[in-house]
């Protein structure tokens, strides 16, 4: 009889103990930010120029520059990217791909 009495008195305390704990976790982690595309299209230099005059970038020379190796085909082709710091946005991301006319640039804005 004591030992059926202790073993009820530890499978009590042992349910007690996780009935009154959380299994759910209440808080929500969120990483990151959310990133909106607001345009991609292909551009001449002359339209390269004026997207850095209009929206106050650096020369793309002084971007930051990496090149990709695509290995199914054995093509580099070189990406730039430029990041801005706006009152608007936390931060807009311009990526610029290609060596020659005509680049592919795309702008995208974090919230």
């Amino acid at each position: 009889m004591k030992r059926f009495l202790t073993i009820l008195i530890m499978a009590f305390s042992m349910l007690f103990s996780v009935s009154c704990s959380s299994t759910k976790n209440t808080d929500e982690v969120t990483f990151g930010t959310q990133m909106l595309v607001i345009y991609t299209m292909d551009v001449t230099q002359h339209q390269l120029d004026s997207i850095c005059t209009v929206d106050t970038l650096p020369n793309y020379d002084t971007w930051i520059k990496t090149r990709f190796t695509d290995y199914e085909t054995n093509t580099v082709f070189v990406k730039r990217m430029c990041f801005k710091k706006t009152h608007e946005y936390d931060e807009v991301i311009y990526i610029l791909v290609g060596d020659d006319e005509p680049y592919k640039i795309t702008k995208r804005i974090t919230d």
